[in-house]
């Protein structure tokens, strides 16, 4: 019994070892790595761009900031981007004072289920100036083969036929192996008549300008776009390639006490188990549980 414990104790020790070691190296190799999202302008008064605000404004309630992590690791997540001009934009169903190009109904590439089919109207409030033009002229060298010097900064009905599109006037840049998903901003309600395509970005490797693109949902509604307005236009979120990029494989599985599964089915309801006794242990629910149950795991917070 004795030569068993012991060697129990030791086996137990050098996992633990193992385990602090792999952590202390994964802990470097975050450290080594630099994150950092380059802007590179075409247009100097394009997009403004900040870092995305956790407190939502001022509209996150403060108890799910002190101790809701997933609703506020999702809520500083990347980058608030805010439009570059003024503008007035309304999506109108058909009549006869408008229509829509004429390729979605002639071309089955262009044509999609529940097309929502109208035309576009818009008001400029304050323009967005193609001060790209002179950025691009002094960066011309006699080597480069494209030319053109101004960009198109709006668009209406080009990418999909109620798809507004207004030019961020920016190239982005990630670390290897990062890319941008731009969305609508996450947890606020803008009370707009359109969403933002999501789409994902290259930036590791594709330094190109980018677009938002509006997708009206709503008919005659006027969407007022404002560079100075309250709540952001859209959100960059850096995610990883592995994340869609990879064949990611399902399991789903329901516990049980026998079979194959039972080794792994005991491990998940353990862990889940613990996490409820934590929560619940006075009989009353502890809000800090996730923030303590974080550290335990070895996640180091180093967010804002």
């Amino acid at each position: 019994m004795r030569v068993g414990a012991s060697a129990s104790f030791f086996i137990e020790k050098a996992h633990s070892r193992l385990v602090y070691n792999f952590r202390k190296r994964m802990l470097m190799m975050e450290s080594d790595q630099e994150f950092v999202l380059e802007v590179w302008r075409l247009h100097p008064n394009g997009i403004r761009i900040v870092p995305a605000d956790k407190n939502l404004l001022g509209e996150a309630p403060p108890a799910a900031l002190r101790w809701c992590g997933p609703f506020v690791y999702a809520n500083k997540a990347g980058w608030w981007v805010y439009p570059p001009m003024d503008i007035d934009i309304i999506y109108k169903p058909l009549d006869s004072h408008g229509a829509y190009h004429s390729k979605y109904d002639e071309e089955p590439d262009c044509q999609s289920i529940n097309m929502m089919k109208g035309y576009f109207d818009w008001r400029v409030v304050k323009d967005y100036r193609h001060g790209e033009a002179a950025v691009i002229k002094r960066m011309l060298q006699d080597h480069h083969e494209y030319r053109n010097c101004r960009r198109q900064l709006y668009d209406f009905g080009h990418v999909e036929v109620n798809i507004a599109s207004i030019w961020t006037g920016c190239i982005f840049k990630t670390p290897p192996g990062w890319c941008l998903q731009i969305r609508s901003p996450i947890n606020i309600n803008m009370e707009q008549p359109f969403r933002i395509q999501e789409g994902i970005l290259e930036t590791d490797w594709m330094q190109y300008d980018i677009w938002m693109n509006l997708k009206f949902v709503r008919y005659n509604e006027w969407a007022k776009i404002r560079r100075n307005q309250q709540y952001p236009l859209a959100q960059l979120v850096p995610v990883r390639r592995e994340s869609y990029d990879e064949r990611w494989e399902l399991k789903d599985n329901v516990l049980t006490s026998s079979g194959e599964l039972k080794e792994e089915s005991e491990t998940i309801f353990n862990k889940w188990n613990n996490y409820n006794h934590t929560k619940w242990r006075t009989g009353e629910k502890d809000a800090a549980t996730h923030h303590k149950e974080r550290r335990k795991a070895g996640v180091k917070n180093k967010g804002r």
